[in-house]
């Protein structure tokens, strides 16, 4: 049992697990590119990546070039490619740490090439082509110009072409999904025809795989679907396994008089004597402002309300639903305690958000603890991150 006031559990053989689970549905075949961006939606890019690279994934996501550093630097030796665009004063990092950048400018290209030249390298890039997203990327029927533009350059390569869906949360958007893989395989030939491989291409994200079997093409990019969580009309396939799981504990219990105030405002006023109890956690941990008054957690696998407003550091439940609540009890805020469960995409709906929001928004004050086999083998907290048993 952790002996911390406020913490997430991340169930490292339940990430492993989603991935083969993930490989059971593109099959054998298709490559997984486990995205890992934003610290693997707050579960630590390292631990994660690091199963992922045990667990065979071809490669992993990164949004910045600095988030790519880190995963090189504690180790991590499968490609990492940057899927947002780069620029042009990024190119010596990129290069010396052997990132895969997602190259969509001429000028940036020509950086990224004099630089690999210069070292005597040669990387390896991704060019994304805009189907429909309208963020970033190329359009279609500029595809062939720009990638034989950059085949002329000098130490560079290219290795994937993709594409993005706007509406893959969705389980209708076959109308808009299926178009869109038929623009990026168009533009695929184009570019074979013209002598130039496109490489790799993908365009699945977590909804893709599941909703949508035509865009799993020769990769896929799970993201929160690795992570256990179900969001949009994305059904949760059967076994799948929450990783993370949030929790803190009760570090004040107190009898509370009839009409008395709770929390900032005053918001909540007692309607009787009760039972309350104060948590340590609040907005300043990432649990969400948002379900004041209206939010719930579990306490001996037993519902039990927020009352008031969720404050910076700390949150005031009602104690009435588990009247033999005492001091140093756990409250799960997220996930499973007993035979009860809270989702985190329930949660989120609830707060008016999305999963996402809610996951990467824990944060570094909440240490990550590491499980696998049942058993502690690391935590993350400010003091650093200690793995007390290697990961293989």
């Amino acid at each position: 049992m952790t002996t911390l006031s406020t913490w997430v559990d991340i169930d490292l053989d339940a990430l492993a697990s989603n991935i083969r689970l993930i490989r059971s549905l593109v099959g054998s075949r298709v490559r997984i590119h486990l995205v890992v961006k934003a610290d693997a939606y707050g579960h630590g890019a390292y631990p994660v990546a690091r199963v992922a690279e045990e667990e065979g994934v071809h490669s992993v996501g990164v949004a910045t070039l600095d988030e790519g550093i880190e995963l090189r630097r504690d180790g991590i030796r499968i490609p990492i490619v940057i899927l947002s665009p780069s620029l042009a004063f990024e190119a010596d990092r990129i290069v010396e740490h052997a990132l895969t950048p997602s190259l969509g400018d001429l000028a940036v290209a020509r950086a990224v090439s004099e630089r690999s030249s210069a070292l005597g390298k040669i990387t390896d890039y991704h060019v994304e082509i805009d189907t429909g997203m309208g963020r970033s990327g190329i359009a279609p029927e500029r595809a062939v110009e720009f990638l034989r533009a950059l085949a002329s350059l000098p130490g560079i390569r290219l290795a994937g072409t993709f594409t993005h869906f706007p509406k893959g949360d969705s389980a209708a958007a076959r109308s808009d999904i299926e178009p869109q893989v038929a623009r990026l395989q168009e533009s695929a030939q184009a570019c074979r025809d013209a002598g130039i491989d496109p490489g790799i291409l993908h365009a699945a994200n977590s909804a893709g795989i599941v909703n949508h079997r035509v865009s799993h093409l020769d990769m896929v990019r799970p993201g929160i679907l690795a992570y256990g969580v179900a969001n949009g009309d994305l059904a949760a396939p059967a076994g799948l396994r929450p990783v993370m799981r949030f929790a803190t504990r009760l570090v004040h219990v107190r009898e509370m008089p009839a009409g008395h105030a709770i929390s900032y405002g005053g918001d909540y006023v007692t309607p009787q004597a009760m039972r309350v109890g104060t948590a340590l956690v609040g907005y300043g941990h990432g649990y969400p402002w948002s379900l004041s008054g209206r939010g719930q957690a579990l306490l001996r696998g037993r519902p039990i309300p927020i009352l008031g407003r969720v404050t910076m550091d700390t949150t005031v439940f009602d104690l009435r639903p588990v009247p033999e609540a005492a001091l140093g009890d756990e409250i799960v805020l997220f996930g499973s305690q007993g035979e009860s469960t809270i989702r985190v995409d329930e949660l989120a709906s609830l707060a008016g958000t999305i999963p996402y929001e809610l996951l990467i928004g824990i944060g570094r004050r909440v240490p990550r603890i590491y499980i696998r086999d049942g058993r502690r083998v690391g935590a993350r907290t400010l003091l650093g991150t200690e793995m007390e048993a290697p990961l293989p």
